[in-house]
């Protein structure tokens, strides 16, 4: 009976010891199983070029001309003198031929022979400083505002939601970890900081006896190509803060100048501003046009999207309304939502 019992209890302590053991060897296995790492979520890439637009809605389009293409003749952009500007500049006068009033005889690829050149004409840039400052302020994104640490899921998801809402806000739009100027979002942003540079335009427009619609929207197309053309321009100075290579309208109106596709949100911002016509804007691969809802006329290019056709225009040389450069024809192109539904609807 007492060995019974011994034995018994020295069962019971090596069970006891044995168990303490075990639990002491895995004790750092088990901790470390219930141990997160942490993590740091990817910066999303910078798309610059206009063809990677990650816009909303997008239609596929392809650029069409009457005139045959002749690649081999054509020449860089000849790019329109630059204004005399300062950062807020009301009273900088920017001049220009009107290249829709030219008598031009022929083509030869994109250098035109003109029997007579259009009118100057000349207005002042009228821009608010306030709309300006919130032209730099507001759009684009500091690296350090969307960059965050997770360890689990639900960390990230709430991180990526947080990310994704300040982008939205900002006007830059992401997709599949890239990053690319928010289109529409600029347009709304900018046709209220034009309204009293688009009065000024239409008025010239009058001096100029251009009050037809074409003759309007070739008056702001003018001006817009008289800006100096400056690839990549930023409004921001600070180094750290992305913009994409791309400005709100107030912003190239403050600078007067600026890459093919500031200047044509900034076009399009005019011309919706006074309700000239409808536009939209047109991506090639490496560049952004304008199309303008126009009545067509025999020699136009243009681009059929949107289930209509788009007079085409160049932004960033003295082009007349209906003709861009012939390495553009046959080009596959990316459509923007017209102008007239981006600012009709709200996210």
């Amino acid at each position: 009976m007492i060995c019974s019992a011994g034995f018994a209890i020295g069962v019971a302590a090596w069970t006891r010891v044995g168990l303490e053991a075990w639990q002491h060897a895995n004790a750092p296995a088990a901790q470390a199983d219930h141990r997160a790492v942490v993590r740091v979520a990817s910066m999303p890439r910078v798309q610059r070029r206009a063809g990677g637009s990650a816009a909303i809605r997008v239609d596929r389009a392809r650029i069409e001309s009457p005139a045959p293409a002749d690649a081999s003749s054509w020449t860089p952009p000849r790019h329109a003198a630059a204004a005399e500007r300062s950062w807020i500049c009301p009273d900088a006068v920017v001049t220009w031929r009107d290249p829709n009033a030219e008598r031009i005889r022929s083509w030869r690829g994109d250098v035109r022979d003109c029997g007579t050149h259009g009118p100057e004409i000349g207005v002042s840039i009228e821009i608010d400083s306030v709309d300006v400052d919130e032209a730099i302020s507001g759009f684009g994104f500091h690296p350090d505002e969307i960059s965050f640490r997770y360890r689990t899921q639900e960390e990230y998801d709430l991180g990526a939601l947080q990310r994704d809402r300040l982008l939205d806000a900002r006007g830059v739009r992401l997709n599949d970890e890239v990053v690319s100027p928010d289109y529409p979002w600029m347009l709304r942003r900018g046709v209220p900081t034009v309204h009293a540079m688009a009065d000024r335009l239409e008025e010239a427009a009058r001096r100029a006896g251009a009050t037809s619609i074409r003759g309007r929207a070739s008056i702001m197309a003018g001006f817009v190509q008289a800006l100096a053309y400056r690839e990549n321009l930023e409004a921001t100075d600070d180094p750290e803060h992305e913009q994409m290579g791309v400005m709100l309208p107030a912003a190239t109106l403050s600078r007067a100048s600026g890459d093919c596709d500031s200047k044509a949100v900034l076009l399009c911002s005019l011309l919706h501003s006074t309700q000239v016509c409808d536009s939209v804007l047109v991506h090639t691969e490496d560049h952004t046009l304008v199309g303008l809802g126009l009545q067509l006329r025999t020699g136009d290019d243009s681009v059929r999207a949107w289930r209509r056709e788009w007079v085409l225009l160049e932004t960033t040389d003295r082009w007349p309304v209906g003709r861009v450069a012939r390495r553009h024809v046959g080009e596959n192109v990316t459509v923007e939502e017209p102008s007239s539904l981006v600012l009709r609807t709200k996210r």
